[in-house]
């Protein structure tokens, strides 16, 4: 046998595997390690009386539309008074020419994929009313959403926040936190939290995030960051578009002596930490615990292997008309992520409480700067449109709508979000260096689907003037924004995924908007959070 300094042992031992990435990954036999007693105390519970009786804790899926996807058209096409759709300028949504140049009863803009039939005539869904009173529809390229099993029990929020840029913004939409906050964490940290402090010895990974390349992008990064939390709340991150990661977990080159060697460095740490060597005198370490998690998931990555084994990370090329009506193919990571994410989330599979799936788009993202390659706003118009149909179209076929499908997620156990980090302005703009519509961060939308979500609604309001400061209204006798923030949303999905939002590792009352804080105490938010945009 070669003989290995210290350096290649801990390579060869991890094959290469990003153990701190993957520490969220298997058993937690090292909680309680070392002599103690092996019991966590349950982290993050829901008091008593905030939940409904007899609540079961959902599942959360939440897809992430990274670069700033518009409302006007998609989410939140509102009419005037006159009852006139507010195309905002984008008159070519009115006709469909965004729809393969082919008319209303063309195929959809993302070729051989999905089963979503044409458009028909039928090109808007009237959604409902919001708090200001604005009819509030579904624009053209939401239609395979156009269930009523998905829109019975879907709330559209309003959103706003204070930070234009794409790195500020981000990481508050995926957090709830400003960066620089020592509690930056995304949901899956505190939702793996959670769970692993109930059920320690789960096989699989709680949380997961799936994205596209090896470098990743800010998205991808705020998605898996925890904060204060414990190192084995972080999300397992998948890099789709290659099967590196599958490769990182085999261990085939392993011997046995050297696991060997590595249990008696774990005995000598556990030695350590005990009090004069007394057996049952064990200390509590957070860094031992992160330690231990770290090398139970090197030692037992072949389960995660059987698990992932047979999926496939490599999106598909489809054909789409994104590029200024000219049929070309591109990957379709957005499809190839809730593919998968349902496997991950099946009870009888990956049975994860978390995934969150990022959203690059197809040719072109969501980011409106085009410049050359999105010239103009009807080029815009048809690029959000391809990217916005291409991903309620991967979401649809995922759901079991008509509950035959026991493998496609249940609503029933899921809550779904469709988030991003800020909407866009209704103008367009042409400088000397670049063309688009503007970050809008007072004014934009998130939907939440299924799970606790009872019954369809609009929670808060935009006003139709999309260039005005958004209005307030008076709830419960008091004068609000009429916008809910990132921290509201995240708080309001802890809730629904059973985690207390404020245990001190999450946010605290203040975190939440005025009109979230209800009488001011932490029982008292989680009500009006649960109240508000649940709908419970």
């Amino acid at each position: 046998m070669t003989r290995l300094d210290r350096r290649q042992f801990l390579h060869q031992l991890g094959s290469g595997m990003a153990l701190a990435a993957l520490s969220g990954a298997l058993p937690r036999t090292a909680l309680g390690a070392c002599g103690s007693s092996g019991a966590l105390t349950p982290w993050g519970a829901v008091p008593d009386g905030i939940l409904p009786e007899g609540y079961q804790p959902r599942r959360v899926l939440e897809i992430f539309l990274e670069g700033g996807a518009s409302p006007w058209e998609s989410f939140w096409l509102a009419q005037d008074n006159a009852n006139n759709l507010l195309w905002r300028g984008m008159d070519e949504g009115a006709d469909m020419t965004w729809h393969c140049g082919a008319g209303p009863d063309g195929e959809p803009p993302v070729q051989g994929v999905g089963t979503v039939p044409a458009m028909g005539d039928v090109r808007t869904w009237g959604f409902g009313t919001d708090e200001l009173g604005n009819t509030v529809n579904f624009g053209p390229a939401t239609k395979p959403l156009w269930h009523e099993a998905i829109l019975s029990r879907t709330c559209l929020a309003a959103m706003e926040h204070d930070l234009a840029p794409h790195e500020a913004a981000v990481p508050l939409a995926l957090t709830g936190n400003r960066l620089g906050n020592p509690r930056l964490a995304g949901l899956g940290a505190a939702i793996a939290h959670r769970e692993f402090s109930i059920n320690p010895t789960r096989l699989y990974p709680a949380s997961w995030v799936l994205s596209k390349g090896s470098g990743g992008g800010t998205a991808s990064r705020m998605a898996v960051t925890t904060g204060m939390h414990p190192s084995f709340s972080r999300p397992v991150r998948i890099q789709l578009g290659s099967s590196t990661f599958l490769d990182q977990l085999q261990r085939s080159n392993i011997l046995a002596a050297q696991d060997d060697l590595l249990a008696w460095y774990r005995s000598q740490y556990c030695h350590w930490l005990r009090w004069q060597g007394i057996p049952d005198g064990g200390t509590r370490s957070a860094a031992h615990e992160a330690y231990e998690a770290a090398v139970d998931t090197a030692l037992s990555s072949g389960s995660l292997l059987d698990l992932l084994g047979d999926q496939t990370f490599v999106p598909p090329e489809v054909s789409t008309c994104a590029s200024l009506g000219t049929p070309t193919m591109e990957e379709n990571y957005v499809r190839t992520g809730i593919d998968l994410a349902r496997h991950l989330l099946h009870p009888d599979h990956g049975d994860a409480r978390y995934v969150c799936v990022i959203d690059p788009g197809l040719q072109h993202g969501y980011d409106s700067h085009g410049g050359s390659n999105i010239p103009t706003r009807e080029d815009f118009f048809r690029v959000q449109s391809t990217n916005i149909w291409n991903a309620c179209s991967a979401l649809a076929d995922n759901i079991d709508v008509d509950g035959n499908d026991p493998s496609k997620i249940n609503l029933d156990d899921t809550l779904i979000l469709i988030n991003t980090e800020f909407g866009r302005s209704t103008n367009w703009f042409d400088g000397p260096n670049d063309s688009g519509r503007g970050h809008k961060t007072d004014g934009y939308a998130t939907l939440l689907i299924g799970g606790p979500i009872p019954q369809a609604g609009i929670a808060g309001g935009l006003t139709t003037d999309a260039l005005a400061r958004p209005q307030d209204v008076t709830y419960l006798g008091q004068t609000f924004p009429s916008r809910y923030t990132p921290t509201d949303l995240r708080a309001a999905a802890l809730l629904a995924a059973g985690v207390y939002p404020f245990a001190p590792e999450v946010f605290g009352v203040g975190d939440v908007s005025d009109r979230c804080r209800g009488n001011g105490s932490e029982e008292g938010a989680s009500e009006s959070l649960v109240t508000q945009l649940l709908g419970l």
